[in-house]
């Protein structure tokens, strides 16, 4: 493009403007056509939302952790309340072969023993053995009492015949 400023009635202005079209053709042929180029919005995440992520895994986090502790507490529990019922039907199994002697584990009135668990934890076996009016039934109530941390007592009551 040949730009002449011989009296065509060009102004400073006019050439100026003339020399940005010229660029502008010139420029176009050497970028790319279609759609403007536009800045996007980056797709990573950002710091506040890396910290909000963090914070609500933390404290659910924590709630499985005294979660896992109750349950281990309560797992626990079960297994010496499982003990505590063994022992008590282990002794009303003994006390239905008994014999009914004076002196005997079957004699009417209070008795005890003392076990100790698998856990390690005492337990305190109380047995108590009532005449009914018949003469030929007796009541027996045996409790079982230990303490994890917290006094417990289980017991069973059984009637057993001569």
């Amino acid at each position: 493009m040949k730009i002449s400023l011989k009296s065509t009635g060009f102004t400073p202005y006019h050439v100026r403007h003339r020399l940005l079209e010229w660029r502008g053709e010139i420029a176009s042929r050497y970028l790319p056509q279609g759609k403007p180029f536009v800045l996007r919005r980056s797709t990573g995440f950002t710091l506040i939302e890396v910290l909000i992520a963090i914070v609500i895994l933390s404290v659910s986090l924590l709630a499985l952790a005294g979660l896992m502790a109750t349950t281990s507490q309560n797992n626990s529990l079960g297994g010496h309340i499982t003990e505590a019922v063994t022992f008590a039907q282990g002794q009303l199994e003994e006390l239905r072969v008994a014999s009914w002697a004076v002196g005997s584990n079957m004699d009417i009135g209070a008795h005890n023993s003392n076990i100790t668990g698998s856990s390690g934890i005492p337990y305190a076996l109380n047995w108590t053995v009532a005449q009914n009016l018949s003469g030929t039934i007796r009541t027996v109530t045996i409790s079982v009492n230990w303490n994890d941390g917290v006094a417990r007592t289980f017991t069973i009551v059984s009637a057993i015949t001569q």
